[in-house]
């Protein structure tokens, strides 16, 4: 019993001080704008994304947000969107965030969106990333035909004669 009563505490003071432990990430000993540190995970390309990703619509005109992120910094001055007028939205960081705006569309004809940032990376030269998406206006079918028949006249059979 008394093994039982040292044991116990001995074992969660061990798990304690695991928990307690400083661990070191590779990330936190990064210096990132020095790629000669081993330390630095490679330097990946920015990432966009189209929101809606393309597709038929039946209106004419389409709200879209352009997402954004990257592993280190974006280069928010390289932001590329065309056609249309998008601007950045509220609450963007260094390494993500987003624009919207409303693409308008012609029917029948397919309207390519494309978007392009580059990074800050930690290896120079930055790398950029363009992303595209096809938006097409088709319009709902007009109602049906009215169609108007001229009213006939009955037609009264010959008199019979007696």
């Amino acid at each position: 019993m008394a093994v039982r009563r040292t044991v116990v505490p001995t074992i969660l003071l061990l798990l304690l001080g695991l928990l307690l432990t400083p661990r070191t990430l590779v990330a936190q000993n990064c210096l990132k704008f020095d790629p000669s540190d081993p330390a630095c995970p490679q330097d990946m390309p920015p990432s966009v994304t189209i929101t809606p990703a393309g597709g038929t619509f039946s209106t004419p005109s389409v709200a879209i947000t352009v997402y954004f992120s990257d592993d280190y910094l974006l280069d928010w001055s390289t932001v590329s969107i065309t056609p249309g007028t998008f601007q950045a939205d509220a609450g963007n960081f260094p390494a993500s965030g987003s624009y919207s705006g409303t693409l308008q569309l012609v029917a029948g004809t397919g309207t390519t969106l494309t978007a392009s940032i580059c990074d800050q990376g930690a290896s120079p030269p930055s790398k950029c990333t363009t992303s595209s998406a096809v938006f097409t206006y088709i319009p709902p079918p007009g109602p049906p035909p009215v169609h108007t028949t001229p009213p006939t006249r009955a037609s009264t059979p010959p008199a019979r004669s007696r």
